[in-house]
């Protein structure tokens, strides 16, 4: 944006950002997947010369952005939307006749040379490619299922479907929070203010396409709402989403600056800093506000973390135990379950009775139980002695307890 207004609110607003605080400090790879994207923004938005000019412009910064591309297919799946954004950045530029042979060459070099050895192995194993976006898509019949509802059917519920994703991740940047089962879904992303500036600084990019980086920040956003939200499971899917909290942070801090030139045309150069104070007092709202929300206000949440812990136990060992959770179906299917136990069988109980006493083949039984079903682990734990116990209490409140009878010798 070559506007530092711009670039310091941005970074003082991403920097806080609850939801981005939380994924970095989950050390999950969608954060690193996150900064290839805005990498190749600005290398692209430097490099960027005037149509019809000199055919020799840089090389090196289309050089960068084609490594930055290549290195994001190495991290989680959702980095394959920096390959989508380039293409649609680069071919702009084509259309802007700001875009040289050369250039797009260079582009070219940084690609093979980072992704040759990814290629390779996509070549030999073809079902590397598109299989987590497979597993995600809201067009399985499971998923679709899970979204409607049992009687639901594609091609019929077609428009249903895609307006329910699209309503659910819309609300995302109002009042709905993380549904993915990593985060909460009880807190928004934004905070009031952020929110208002966000939609401020998003509507009047979108008349300003004509203009490089408003471009590319709109095309950023919409294309991981669309690929990463919209059309996978259970949206809006706080993982998929780390991809964009960059350009959120950019929208809001757009619509601070279109607030501060508002003011500066009404009062005039010198009498504008008198609006100093309010920028100030937005920036500091929104920064204090995100830090209570992540340190005080969900750190202080009895079961923040129950759905993580719960999936751990569950993917323990997996493939060697039978898994069933007693007390909460809800994380039989839950997305982190898919995520971090897809090799576990598992299956959800109410009473002992329903639980075997062996797992099949020789495996063992592990049972998670929610504290309102311990009397029911108790029992069981009675009728088949010799297992392992644990419990996982926070802040003096039981959460869950595990049952692990180990596998047949």
């Amino acid at each position: 944006y070559r506007s530092r207004f711009i670039d310091v609110c941005a970074a003082v607003i991403l920097t806080t950002l609850h939801v981005n605080v939380h994924y970095s400090r989950m050390a999950m790879p969608t954060i690193e997947a996150s900064a290839w994207v805005p990498l190749t923004m600005a290398a692209l938005s430097l490099a960027e010369r005037k149509p019809d000019s000199a055919k020799s412009g840089p090389l090196l910064p289309f050089l960068v952005a084609g490594l930055a591309t290549g290195l994001a297919q190495y991290f989680y799946a959702a980095g394959r939307l920096a390959a989508v954004l380039l293409i649609l950045w680069l071919a702009r530029m084509a259309l802007m006749k700001s875009l040289s042979w050369k250039q797009l060459g260079a582009v070219a070099l940084g690609l093979f040379v980072i992704g040759a050895p990814l290629a390779a192995e996509y070549l030999a194993r073809p079902d590397m490619v598109f299989s987590r976006a497979q597993g995600v898509s809201i067009f399985n019949e499971p998923i679709y299922k899970h979204t409607l509802g049992p009687d639901a059917q594609l091609p019929r519920d077609l428009g249903l479907l895609l307006g329910t994703q699209t309503q659910r991740t819309l609300e995302f940047f109002v009042f709905r929070g993380d549904t993915s089962g990593f985060y909460t879904s009880e807190i928004p992303p934004f905070d009031a203010v952020s929110a208002a500036l966000f939609w401020v600084g998003f509507g009047i990019m979108l008349f300003r396409l004509k203009r490089t980086a408003e471009f590319m920040t709109v095309t950023w956003l919409i294309s991981t709402v669309v690929l990463g939200a919209i059309l996978n499971l259970d949206a809006p899917g706080g993982p998929r989403l780390v991809i964009a909290h960059a350009a959120m942070a950019i929208m809001a801090a757009y619509g601070l600056w279109q607030i501060w030139l508002l003011i500066s045309a009404v009062s005039g150069p010198i009498l504008r800093w008198l609006a100093a104070p309010l920028v100030a007092g937005a920036l500091a709202f929104i920064c204090l506000t995100n830090l209570n929300t992540y340190f005080v206000t969900y750190a202080t949440r009895a079961d923040f973390s129950d759905g993580i812990r719960i999936v751990r136990e569950l993917a323990e060992d997996q493939g060697r135990y039978d898994a069933y959770v007693m007390g909460n179906p809800t994380w039989v299917g839950f997305s982190v379950t898919r995520f971090m136990a897809s090799k576990a069988t598992i299956a959800a109980a109410e009473k002992a009775s329903e639980l075997p006493a062996t797992g099949r083949d020789g495996r063992g039984i592990v049972v998670v139980a929610m504290a309102r079903s311990a009397p029911e682990l108790e029992a069981y734990k009675n009728a088949h002695p010799g297992g392992r116990s644990s419990s996982y209490v926070l802040r003096g409140q039981l959460l869950f307890s595990t049952y692990r009878i180990p596998p047949a010798p």
